[in-house]
């Protein structure tokens, strides 16, 4: 079985540069940020963590 990260902040800066990192080794990258990467994700979650609506379960 593959390993899989979850990243946030994953459009730009850090987050970016760390699924990149990720998808080179192999591992499944679930992304989540306000708008969508410009790299291929397993899967993306488009959410603004700092908003309690969007982070808000059932």
């Amino acid at each position: 079985m593959g390993k899989t990260v979850l990243i946030t902040g994953v459009s730009k800066g850090l987050g970016l540069a760390l699924a990149q990192k990720f998808k080179k080794e192999g591992f499944q990258v679930i992304g989540v940020s306000r708008s969508r990467p410009d790299i291929q994700l397993d899967m993306f979650i488009q959410a603004d963590l700092s908003s309690e609506e969007d982070v808000k379960c059932g």
